[in-house]
């Protein structure tokens, strides 16, 4: 009978400096699979990149696959090659210049589309809501606010009215 033993590890409760003790590929790809603030990734990144030199040919080709799959579709593709050449040339500096500015950015850009997005649902019910109260009919205020009649009528029976 086989007596098998693990090791739980929970990343996000883990420090940095556990998880980096050694520069074996699993210590790189955890470190950069951890829940991080943008302006948090950008230091691991460089830590993880500055290690790449030091790891075994085979743990470079490992790790490269891995990152070309799971991190790189945060960049822009036209960036891709650029990056994992200077990765493998251990110019940690370009491979920042080249894509992880304009990835942060291009997240912050979608972040605040939605946002946008729900301040117009937002105002689109609060509309509703007052033509309601002012005796408007359902086609009339989903013509006006651009809702479904469905979603109006929701509102309707949430005002009680």
């Amino acid at each position: 009978m086989i007596d098998f033993e693990y090791l739980l590890l929970d990343l996000n409760r883990s420090s940095e400096d556990f998880i980096l003790t050694t520069n074996k590929l699993i210590d790189n790809v955890f470190a950069l699979d951890r829940k991080h603030k943008a302006k948090d990734i950008m230091n691991i990144i460089n830590v993880v990149i500055s290690r790449f030199r030091d790891m075994n040919p085979h743990e470079q080709t490992e790790f490269m696959r891995w990152f070309k799959q799971i991190m790189l579709p945060r960049v822009p593709e036209s960036n891709i090659d650029k990056i994992l050449e200077n990765i493998e040339k251990g110019d940690d500096e370009i491979v920042l210049k080249y894509g992880w500015d304009i990835a942060f950015d291009n997240e912050r850009k979608e972040g605040r589309k939605e946002g946008r997005k729900e301040g117009k649902k937002e105002n689109q019910i609060e509309i509703a809501e007052n033509c309601l109260k002012n005796g408007l009919t359902v086609d009339m205020i989903a013509k006006i606010t651009n809702l479904p009649i469905e979603e109006v009528m929701e509102i309707k029976t949430r005002l009680n009215l």
